[in-house]
C-alpha cells in the first residue's frame, strides 16, 4: 500500500538507487503514468452514477438522500484509494 501510494505521487524507487562509481550521471527519469492509469480507471469506472430504484415512494425517498452526489465524491475518493493501493 505504501509503494503504491508512493508510486502515484510519482516518488519511484529508482530515485533512491545509487550509482558505484562517482564519475556516472546519477539522472534519473520519473514518469506518471501511474497517476494517469489510476485516474483513468477511476474514472471509467465511477463515471456513471448508479441508479436505484425501489417500488415504495417512502423507501426511494431515502435511497435518493442517501445516494447523492456527496455519496458520488465519496464513492470515487474511495475507488481512487483502492485503486492505488491494490
Amino acid at each position: 500500500m505504501i509503494t503504491g501510494e508512493k508510486y502515484y505521487r510519482n516518488k519511484m524507487d529508482i530515485e533512491e538507487k545509487k550509482r558505484g562509481a562517482s564519475w556516472k550521471s546519477n539522472l534519473k527519469l520519473v514518469h506518471g503514468y501511474v497517476k494517469k492509469l489510476v485516474d483513468q480507471k477511476v474514472g471509467y469506472v465511477l463515471s456513471k452514477e448508479p441508479s436505484i430504484t425501489s417500488g415504495d415512494e417512502v423507501y426511494q425517498k431515502k435511497l435518493d438522500e442517501i445516494f447523492d452526489a456527496g455519496m458520488m465524491n465519496r464513492l470515487r475518493k474511495v475507488g481512487k484509494e483502492v485503486v492505488k493501493k491494490v
